[in-house]
């Protein structure tokens, strides 16, 4: 069985380009599903490693059966181009981690299920639908789920000249296709002209609460809840700093009718996937579906046996048996302030302390 895990960041490289949290979460989550994965026995794992990066990781894995391609791409070579270049038909599965933001991880789920390649996560077309943050509003509008007020706001107006009822600020904006650690706080409505014109945003009402995640493994029209998170936040500037699996929230079966309703309205998710959301005044709220891998399996692979799990949902129709929390497990993807200096500086070594600390 051979299975190609691809990390975008990993992979793409130009550390110096995005944040160095991006990074970092690449770094933990392709360790986590390596290492899963690599457990599976008759398993054949092969990742790609940017050549910028690429000698970091080959020595943490001397004794498991992983390959490693090295990603010789440069500032002037098309990412996706490259890849549908050099990556063959050999696989017989493929998994991704990457964002939703323009369009990233449709472009490489087609890329690949156009060679054949089956695909351990959701379909390039349930991406298209449940990684848009206005198509899911709409989709779970007229469902019995809370949403915070949520707007559109159409590129090709002038942010600033766009009418807004029933919305007071402060106010969060996301591009329509982006990963929830990609936002804007809007403190005016005068702040909407600084947004990316080339873009459709949401904008969505500020809810004060404690934020929190639902990891779901889906099998055709069934899903477990593998564990509900609570997200460690920065308030000052709503980074997500890291998570708490198996967080006791109350009112848990809330959750699952939440989660019933999304897989009612996309039947089509696939494998694992995640929910965010916010829990305020004995209610919870839902922000919006990644319909991908997230990085709460971090912590959420000392719960369960991860790699297997997926294999078994994918292909078997079949949940883990035992899901029973083994007690509350906190994971962190930040660094202190000067490693941030340290890569700003061009320092290649803060990279392979990531590694390292993964």
């Amino acid at each position: 069985m051979k299975i190609l895990i691809l990390e975008y960041f990993i992979s793409r490289g130009g550390l110096l380009n995005q944040k160095i949290s991006f990074y970092s979460e690449g770094i933990k989550m392709l360790n986590t599903l390596l290492h899963s994965f690599a457990d599976i026995e008759g398993a054949e794992i092969t990742t790609y490693i940017n050549s910028d990066f690429f000698h970091f990781f080959p020595e943490r894995y001397k004794d498991e059966n992983i390959r490693f391609k090295k990603a010789d791409i440069k500032k002037d070579v098309d990412y996706f181009s490259y890849l549908d270049k050099n990556i063959s038909d050999e696989y017989d599965f493929f998994l991704l981690t990457a964002p939703e933001s323009d369009n990233i991880l449709y472009k490489l789920s087609r890329l690949l299920e156009n060679k054949g390649i089956i695909n351990l996560g959701s379909s390039s077309d349930t991406v298209s639908t449940a990684g848009n943050k206005w198509t899911v509003y709409n989709s779970l509008k007229n469902r019995a789920v809370r949403q915070p007020p949520t707007f559109l706001i159409n590129s090709l107006k002038t942010k600033n000249g766009f009418k807004i009822n029933n919305l007071t600020f402060p106010a969060l904006a996301k591009a329509v296709h982006s990963a929830g650690s990609e936002l804007e706080f809007i403190n005016k409505k005068q702040d909407l002209d600084n947004l990316d014109r080339q873009k459709n945003y949401l904008l969505q009402q500020v809810i004060t609460g404690i934020p929190g995640s639902i990891s779901v493994l889906t099998a055709e029209n069934k899903f477990e809840i593998l564990s509900i998170n609570k997200q460690i936040i920065d308030q000052k500037n709503y980074k997500y700093l890291g998570g708490i699996i198996d967080y006791p929230f109350p009112y848990q079966e809330q959750l699952k009718k939440m989660t019933a309703e999304v897989k009612k309205a996309f039947p089509s998710l696939t494998g694992y996937f995640g929910i965010d959301f916010i829990y305020s005044e004995g209610k919870y709220y839902l922000l919006e579906i990644n319909p991908r891998i997230t990085s709460s399996i971090i912590g959420l692979n000392q719960k369960i046996p991860l790699g297997r799990s997926i294999i078994n949902s994918v292909l078997m129709n079949r949940l883990p048996a035992d899901i029973s929390s083994k007690g509350q497990y906190t994971f962190y993807l930040d660094f202190p302030h000067f490693l941030y200096t340290a890569a700003k500086k061009g320092d290649a070594g803060i990279l392979k302390f990531l590694v390292n600390e993964s």
